[in-house]
């Protein structure tokens, strides 16, 4: 309750904020009664459900294997761009270009600022990743997580980089069904208009759902804006009549940096020494009085040719999460508003269904912030799995020495709430009945992160790949990662099987030499190589295999020559104690009777019974939850590295750093938001010779 009251405190102080700003309202007494209902409703909307977004300021955008990503994550409500760190966590993901994901980590707010980094592993594949930042609330909302494209991969440079013209991409003419309402520029004025002959018509113009203008519209009574005086961001244009009905909706992109802080950065020398020292001052003169404002600094030495950024924290927040597709070319068409508008005719806002909300339906958000970790599960049964109540359930942390009980409820379920460790941290987890006894299955319930996202929906993009970057035939598509060449062949015979006879009528097998050198983490790992398996909600499954009834059922486990419950969970077996994995899909499986109608997968331990004795004590287990990242200081790793400097945080109207033996071209971004939700983005350029 205490975190609801807090956030509507904070969204109201932002209404406050943005209204005394942006507020014009026409007074017509004709319609004044009509407007303030309209209005109060959409206001009314926002108290409701509050949201927020996400963006993720990189120390760069172009890598390679086994560098370090520094990063931080900007959390704003989405309606002001206010700081806002009412989620205690947000995420960090690199997906490879084959859509697999390569690492998460856990960002805990820090003095209200989420930083830290990711590394790249060494055999990472060359080709444009994603890199995507979220909290749970904004994940639930679309386009409200932060998705950008990194390059990691050799540079080998060969031509320059050319500025396309992406319009074309967006073809108005595609549009079969003109909207009723439309605008056109005339110099500093945007003049909207209809096509509909009906009487007590208004105009309802928004900017991420926050009233500014509403109006009577006519065929013969057009409505001006102002360029200047409208806020800063997509401006969404709605027809509505005077009973809330929408009639037509269009948008447009308004860059008049209204909500922007004009940072210029000034250098105290145009050209530095190698290893000299740099001191750049911010012009703070644009600054509110009492207006403070979070910043963070990338210094990179780059060359021209480098793989250019998708997108900034401008394009993102004034453009991306206000449409209801992907944009991999916000930071282009940020630059260019003009050449939006074929794109945004293609678009409608979306964040709220302002149909219902004009008529008072109004809609809540499911998924609130984020304050702690939680780990939590079910203890049941070993015959019929039935729930135990009252079980008693004990973790321990054993690199602090702290421990805790409690019971489940009746439905056999347990929840620990106020878990705050680093990422790393071992639980031990032991369930018994109420009279002590320990015959019982303990089930941990995995945490769950927001799907990863499909290339349906962050696009294709292939042109955003620069061909300035060479691929040598060593580094083609293999998927996420590079793995150590390791061959799967049909009917092939491992060590340690010729005395299995079954072994020699499985489909697939991995040996022990298999199983080394793959180096998987579990047993999921290893069976996602095998075509034709898929793994869902942690069962394993085989395509095509289905049974007389068309149903499809996990593939049976076989651990040393015994079948498992169905329940088992692959990921008890150390994959230290596997000598060899035996997969069996088609005719084969009729050697294993009835329970293999949907597939085997076999399992031989190299002490031969030993992996089902170590998961035989069902009540225990040993989890390692993702845990959040401790902060570390900016360092290079290696002399490779092109970051000179990066500081998530800055306190002082000035940074400092000193040059690397790297000469040339020092590139210097800055971004950053305020406490009155303005934006800020700046670029400049310093030499450093000889």
């Amino acid at each position: 309750m205490h975190i609801i009251t807090t956030y509507t405190y904070r969204l109201r102080t932002s209404l406050l904020l943005f209204i005394s700003s942006l507020l014009v309202f026409n007074a017509h007494f004709a319609f004044a009664q009509d407007s303030n209902i309209i209005t109060n409703r959409i206001i009314r909307q926002l108290q409701l459900y509050p949201q927020e977004k996400t963006y993720v300021h990189t120390d760069a955008n172009h890598y390679i294997p086994s560098d370090r990503i520094w990063l931080k994550v900007y959390v704003v409500e989405a309606l002001s761009h206010i700081p806002t760190n009412e989620s205690r966590y947000a995420y960090v993901e690199l997906i490879s270009p084959n859509g697999a994901l390569v690492s998460r980590i856990k960002l805990k707010e820090n003095e209200g600022a989420y930083f830290g980094y990711l590394d790249i592993p060494a055999n990472a594949k060359t080709g444009r990743y994603v890199l995507r930042s979220y909290t749970l609330p904004s994940a639930s909302v679309e386009n409200y997580e932060s998705i950008q494209y990194i390059y990691i991969g050799t540079s080998k440079l060969n031509s320059a980089t050319e500025t396309k013209d992406y319009t074309n991409l967006y073809d108005p003419a595609k549009i079969t069904t003109p909207s009723p309402i439309s605008f056109k520029y005339a110099g500093k004025e945007i003049i909207v208009s209809t096509t509909l002959p009906n009487d007590s018509l208004y105009m309802l113009a928004h900017c991420r759902a926050f009233p500014f203008a509403c109006k009577p519209i006519s065929i013969t009574q057009p409505i001006v804006l102002d360029k200047d005086s409208i806020p800063q961001g997509i401006i969404s244009l709605l027809l509505i009549n005077r009973y809330g009905n929408l009639l037509g909706s269009c948008m447009l992109l308004s860059a008049n940096d209204r909500e922007r802080l004009r940072l210029p950065l000034i250098a105290d020398k145009p050209i530095y020494k190698v290893g000299g020292h740099v001191h750049i001052n911010f012009d703070e003169a644009l600054l509110h009085k009492g207006e403070r404002v979070d910043l963070s600094v990338s210094v990179r030495a780059e060359q021209k040719q480098d793989y250019p950024a998708t997108t900034n924290i401008l394009a993102h927040f004034f453009l991306s999460t206000d449409i209801t597709k992907f944009l991999p070319h916000a930071a282009y068409f940020y630059m260019y508003p003009n050449r939006a508008d074929s794109l945004l005719s293609h678009e409608n806002w979306m964040r709220y269904n302002f149909s219902n909300v004009l008529k008072g339906v109004y809609q809540y958000g499911y998924i609130k912030p984020e304050q702690d970790q939680m780990l939590c599960g079910k203890v049941r049964s070993l015959l019929f799995h039935q729930p135990i109540v009252n079980a008693k359930v004990s973790i321990i942390v054993p690199s602090i020495g702290q421990a805790t009980a409690t019971t489940t409820d009746s439905d056999g379920t347990f929840c620990f709430k106020g878990l705050d460790l680093p990422q790393q941290t071992e639980y031990l987890i032991n369930a018994s009945k109420p009279n002590g006894k320990e015959n019982i299955e303990l089930i941990i319930h995995e945490n769950d992160y927001p799907a990863l996202p499909t290339k349906e929906k962050i696009g294709e993009c292939e042109d955003t790949i620069p061909a300035i970057f060479g691929q040598t035939e060593n580094e083609k598509d293999y998927g996420g990662v590079l793995l150590k060449n390791v061959d799967v062949v049909k009917n092939k015979t491992a060590e340690m099987s010729r005395s299995d006879a079954y072994s020699r009528l499985s489909e697939f097998s991995f040996g022990l030499k298999d199983i080394e050198e793959i180096d998987a983490t579990c047993m999921h790992e290893l069976l996602r190589r095998v075509p034709g398996i898929f793994v869902r909600q942690e069962k394993c499954y085989i395509r095509a295999v289905t049974t007389v009834h068309g149903e499809q059922h996990p593939a049976a486990i076989v651990v040393d020559g015994v079948f498992m419950e169905e329940e088992f969970d692959l990921d008890r077996i150390n994959m230290m104690d596997v000598a060899r994995v035996d997969i069996y899909k088609g005719s084969s499986t009729v050697i294993w009777g009835s329970r293999g109608g949907s597939g085997v997968i076999s399992i031989t331990t190299r002490q031969g019974g030993e992996a089902v004795k170590q998961v035989a004590k069902l009540n225990q287990q040993k989890v390692v939850p993702l845990g959040f990242q401790s902060p570390i200081d900016f360092s290079r790793l290696t002399e490779a590295s092109r970051t000179i400097w990066w500081s998530p945080t800055v306190s002082q109207p000035f940074i400092e750093f000193d040059t690397s033996a790297r000469i040339g071209n020092y590139h210097i971004t800055v971004e950053g938001v305020t406490n009155e939700g303005r934006l800020v983005y700046e670029e400049c350029d310093i030499k450093c010779e000889d």
